[in-house]
């Protein structure tokens, strides 16, 4: 017996919508590759290492760890273990050279994570898939009569840069696809009611309020000058040697000019006023 209404939930390289002949294979500038352990630590260890007390956890994100490659990491406090991840653009890592596992690696050896990651055992480990575009990414059609195509398999993503939210748009989409089943009185039906259901629930509306910055993201300076720059500068305001310091705007225009030319700073910041 056949379905009424197949829901694709396959993930970014949807081997059913393309079947299905709705989009292309993805390319590899329009994903990223996000790659994470978790690191079994005792609870106490966690909490004084990261001052928590109770029912507390903690996240941190962070940028400037790619190596220059568009992208960034993240860490969050489970019971009983630490979640450390790096999420990055899977074609300019192509042409990094550098393995997926030794950036990772790399990371978790700075200082900064090492000393909270200390004496940990790593007990799982995965990589997976993601859209990267935002909403240009999302194909104009996402289903047809006995399909519809969901969450990652729909390119469903959000990345601002400090969030990436896709599992929270996973969840609405299948719920708009439930919904739309429901509701349909004939198969032909199924596919318009849950287009409607993305703009009821709200989900088009939030990838378009962020449309445009995968722009900003998609420039390799705010992963390695940019981050050197707020590096450098915070050293400057933060050092004490005795000695009198240069007028501050001073110091920070020439860490800015060691790291981009004027005419990069001006665009980048045009382009991101644009997108944003």
């Amino acid at each position: 017996m056949a379905a009424t209404v197949v829901i694709a939930a396959d993930g970014v390289n949807s081997r059913l919508a393309q079947q299905a002949k709705l989009f292309p294979d993805v390319t590899a500038n329009s994903v990223a590759v996000g790659v994470k352990e978790v690191i079994e630590l005792p609870d106490e260890v966690t909490n004084a290492r990261f001052n928590l007390s109770g029912n507390e956890g903690a996240a941190r994100v962070v940028i400037g760890c790619t190596e220059g490659i568009s992208g960034g990491a993240f860490l969050y406090t489970n019971k009983g273990s630490i979640s450390l991840g790096i999420v990055f653009n899977l074609e300019q890592a192509a042409k990094h050279g550098k393995s997926v596992h030794d950036l990772l690696q790399d990371f978790k050896m700075h200082p900064a994570m090492l000393a909270l990651l200390e004496g940990g055992t790593t007990s799982e480990y995965g990589a997976h898939l993601v859209p990267e575009l935002g909403l240009s990414g999302v194909p104009s059609k996402l289903h047809r009569e006995g399909l519809v195509v969901i969450g990652d398999a729909a390119r469903f993503g959000i990345n601002t840069g400090t969030v990436i939210r896709g599992m929270d748009l996973a969840i609405v989409s299948g719920l708009a696809a439930a919904n739309a089943v429901i509701q349909a009185k004939a198969a032909s039906e199924i596919g318009p009611r849950y287009m409607e259901q993305l703009e009821e629930l709200q989900l088009l509306p939030n990838m378009k309020a962020f449309a445009g910055w995968h722009n900003i993201l998609s420039n390799p300076r705010y992963f390695e000058q940019y981050p050197s720059i707020a590096n450098d500068s915070l050293k400057f305001m933060f050092t004490v040697d005795g000695k009198v310091p240069e007028k501050m705007t001073k110091a920070i225009w020439q860490v800015a000019r060691q790291n981009v030319r004027l005419s990069q700073l001006l665009g980048d910041g045009w382009k991101a006023y644009r997108s944003i």
